[in-house]
């Protein structure tokens, strides 16, 4: 589940993705028309504070597990943004499936 959202004074929207956990992994699911993915990170089963410029903010107590498994080993390497595509370059995503055209009537909702 993706949630985005656009303040009025604010040029970009936001996006809010839901982490879903299982016994071994948790994952973020993305959708690119009818294709579903699903990104998968170690377990995410608790969270630390950290300064963020000044501000307080939440991250996963494993960052470098979080980062090495959606970057691979080289990590450290750059990737041009204009190079890094979010439904191709992930390590760690999977396919997982097609909606059918009922379900992308259900899918999908526009509140703006």
């Amino acid at each position: 589940l993706e949630l985005r959202t656009k303040f009025i004074n604010m040029p970009y929207p936001i996006d809010i993705f839901f982490i879903y956990h299982d016994k071994k992994s948790s994952w973020v699911g993305g959708v690119d028309g009818k294709k579903k993915y699903r990104y998968y990170y170690p377990l995410i089963n608790q969270v630390c504070g950290t300064d963020l410029f000044g501000y307080l903010m939440y991250v996963p107590c494993n960052p470098l597990d979080i980062i090495k498994s959606e970057y691979g080993k080289n990590w450290k390497k750059p990737i041009l943004s204009s190079q890094y595509i979010w439904n191709r370059s992930p390590h760690n995503m999977k396919s997982a499936g097609v909606y059918s055209i009922y379900e992308m009537r259900s899918a999908r909702k526009d509140y703006g």
